[in-house]
């Protein structure tokens, strides 16, 4: 993918997180983007180091966004799935609701989530991840 190849990209994604009312991530991102890179820089004439500023290219926009796109939505929903899984075998009482656990000394703590959206989640960010490392190959391999 070139420079324009990237933009496009991730204005594809964009739209896209807009379209399932996650355009607050595309802002977060946005947001980053537009503080652009720090790094310190150590003139020789000077003592002290300062910070530099620069933009990011449209690759470097493209890459930030999976990267949130996965930290954010991926790890979230293996999160949410793992802590199903650790609450079932921790003998929890699965509700239509969610699920009660008991604890050593006999009280009980309602655990409040649909346990069958949670295959749909785990299944859905398997999707997502595919994709985001199809895409994050196809950027990473094809550089003019």
């Amino acid at each position: 993918m070139d420079e324009k190849d990237c933009a496009a990209a991730y204005q594809e994604l964009v739209e896209i997180l807009e379209e399932h009312q996650l355009g607050w991530l595309a802002e977060k991102v946005a947001r980053t983007i537009e503080d652009g890179k720090t790094s310190l820089n150590y003139p020789e004439w000077k003592q002290d180091p300062h910070l530099d500023f620069e933009n990011f290219t449209a690759r470097e926009q493209l890459f930030v966004l999976i990267d949130t796109m996965e930290n954010v939505l991926v790890k979230n929903a293996e999160m949410a799935c793992e802590t199903a899984d650790m609450l079932r075998e921790i003998g929890g009482q699965r509700t239509p609701n969610g699920m009660i656990v008991h604890s050593v000394d006999g009280s009980e703590k309602f655990f409040n989530f649909n346990p069958e959206s949670v295959a749909a989640q785990r299944q859905n960010a398997q999707e997502l991840m595919a994709i985001l490392e199809e895409m994050r190959k196809e950027t990473a391999n094809n550089v003019n």
